[in-house]
C-alpha cells in the first residue's frame, strides 16, 4: 500500500510541477507581446530636460573690450602678422610725381613773402593756391637759406589750421633745423612733438612708421658741413621720443638711434647717456 501512494504521490507532485511551469511560460510569453518595440527615434526615450533642443543659444561675448585710446606710435622691429603679409599692395601715392617747375617771378615773390620779419596772411591764401604739397616742398627747399624762420612757423600754422594745407615731412623737418640755427629752443620741440603725435596736417608714406619716415628725413638733410647742426636734430628727436612718448616704450628711440648709426650719425655723448639711463630706469636695458 505504501509504495503505491508513493508513487501517486510523485505522480501528482509532477502534474503540479508542469502545470506551475506552464502558468509562468503563459505569463512571461503575455508580457513580452504587450512590451512596445523600441523606436528608432532616440528622443523619443530622452526626458524632456535633456533635449538639446530646449537648451538657449547665446551670443559669445568679446573677451577683450574695444581699444579706445589711440596708438602714437608702432614697433617697427616686430614681425608682421601673416594676414598682414597677404594685403594687397596700395597704388603708388599721387605725390610720388615730379614737381613742375615754377618761372622765376613766382619764385621770388615767395620768397619775399617768406623773408618778411612779418607774415602777410592775405598773400599766403593767394600763393597757396597754386602749389601743392610737394610743389612747396621743391621750393622750400631751394630758398630755404634766404627765409625768416620765424615768419616761415607762422606760415605753417597758417596754412595747416586755417587752410587744411598738408606739408611735406621733409618741409617740417626743414622748418625745425631752420629754427634750431635761430637759437630757438622751445618751437623746434613743439613741432615735432605735434608732427609725432600727428596733430598736424602732414603726408606720411607710412604713418604706422613715422618714426623712421621722420628720422630718414632729419638724416638726409644732414651735410658734411652742417654736423653740429645734424646733431642737435639728433639730439632733438630721441630726447623727445624718451620723455613726450615715454608710455609707449623705449624701443621707438632705439630704432631712430640704429637708423642713425647705420647711415654714421650719432648723438652726442650727452644723449647717449640720457638714452641709456632712461631704459635702465624703465627696466627696459637687455
Amino acid at each position: 500500500l505504501l509504495p503505491s501512494l508513493n508513487r501517486q504521490r510523485n505522480l501528482w507532485r509532477r502534474r503540479h510541477h508542469r502545470h506551475h511551469q506552464s502558468r509562468l511560460h503563459s505569463k512571461r510569453a503575455a508580457r513580452t507581446t504587450q512590451r512596445p518595440k523600441k523606436s528608432s527615434n532616440p528622443s523619443l526615450y530622452m526626458h524632456p530636460s535633456m533635449d538639446l533642443r530646449r537648451l538657449l543659444i547665446t551670443k559669445p561675448t568679446p573677451f577683450f573690450s574695444p581699444i579706445t585710446r589711440p596708438l602714437t606710435c608702432v614697433r617697427t622691429t616686430a614681425q608682421q602678422r601673416p594676414h598682414l603679409q597677404h594685403e594687397q599692395p596700395q597704388p603708388p601715392l599721387q605725390h610720388q610725381k615730379q614737381p613742375q617747375p615754377f618761372d622765376q617771378s613766382f619764385l621770388n615773390r615767395v620768397t619775399s613773402i617768406l623773408s618778411n620779419p612779418s607774415l602777410d596772411f592775405s598773400k599766403c591764401k593767394d600763393i597757396l593756391t597754386h602749389l601743392c604739397p610737394h610743389q612747396f616742398d621743391s621750393l622750400f627747399f631751394n630758398i630755404r637759406s634766404s627765409v625768416n624762420p620765424r615768419t616761415v612757423l607762422n606760415f605753417f600754422y597758417f596754412a595747416s589750421e586755417n587752410c587744411g594745407f598738408r606739408f611735406t615731412v621733409r618741409s617740417y623737418c626743414v622748418l625745425i633745423r631752420l629754427l634750431i640755427v635761430s637759437k630757438l629752443a622751445v618751437p623746434p620741440r613743439l613741432l615735432l612733438i605735434r608732427l609725432i603725435d600727428r596733430k598736424l596736417p602732414v603726408l606720411f608714406n607710412s604713418p604706422k612708421n613715422r618714426h623712421l619716415e621722420i628720422a630718414t628725413a632729419l638724416a638726409d638733410l644732414n651735410s658734411g658741413s652742417e654736423s653740429s647742426l645734424g646733431i642737435q636734430t639728433i639730439d632733438l628727436l630721441i630726447h623727445v621720443y624718451c620723455t613726450q612718448f615715454k608710455n609707449v616704450g623705449f624701443d621707438i628711440a632705439l630704432d631712430v638711434f640704429r637708423l642713425f648709426a647705420s647711415k654714421g650719425l650719432f648723438p652726442s655723448v650727452k644723449t647717449c647717456n640720457f638714452l641709456l639711463s632712461s631704459l635702465v630706469k624703465a627696466h627696459e636695458l637687455q
